[in-house]
């Protein structure tokens, strides 16, 4: 078992025999409402490489306010596995999943660079869910972090803020580039 710590969060992972696998992709999970840590969990349990990507945010009770860590994405994680074999069904038998993302029957497969990209906007700059941006100029990083990292303008004022599409679960991170070259693409 391997532990990555990524902005604060600690993740724990198991690596299957064949990570190196061709087979083997990033998938979307469907999960219950307030399930992602729970389903992050059965999933490692079974020795599947998961993402949940996590965020700190303050919480406002009636008496006190409390930092607590909350899914980037509400009711998404992701999990490395081999869809045309058992690993599917090994999946979908997890107590919380409600389904594998699909395109049609067949389930899309989220591109690494994508996952990666999530990985670096947590690492380095204070990030949010935000919704898909399809309007808006889209611009690419250049320097720092998230260097290489393409974008749609969403704010212009400073700081400069993006959103990142996550197009395999229709989905976007918006990042503040405060202090980040960035050009026209």
């Amino acid at each position: 078992m391997s532990t990555t710590v990524v902005s604060g969060n600690v993740f724990e992972r198991s690596l299957p025999a064949a990570i190196h696998s061709e087979s083997l992709g990033w998938y979307a999970m469907m999960t219950h409402s307030r399930h992602e840590n729970k389903v992050h969990k059965l999933l490692q349990e079974k020795s599947f490489e998961c993402f949940l990507p996590l965020v700190s945010e303050v919480r406002q009770w009636k008496d006190r306010k409390q930092r607590v860590d909350i899914p980037l994405f509400s009711n998404y994680l992701f999990v490395r596995a081999d869809m045309k074999s058992a690993d599917r069904l090994r999946i979908l038998g997890t107590p919380g999943v409600l389904q594998i993302v699909s395109y049609g029957a067949a389930p899309a497969r989220v591109p690494c660079h994508e996952i990666d990209t999530i990985r670096a906007a947590l690492a380095c700059t204070s990030c949010k869910a935000h919704p898909t941006v399809m309007v808006g100029q889209r611009v690419k990083v250049l320097n720092g972090c998230l260097s290489g990292v393409e974008g749609r303008v969403i704010r212009s004022s400073r700081p400069l803020t993006i959103a990142i599409n996550i197009g395999s679960i229709h989905q976007a991170i918006s990042v503040q580039l405060d202090g980040f070259e960035v050009c026209a693409v």
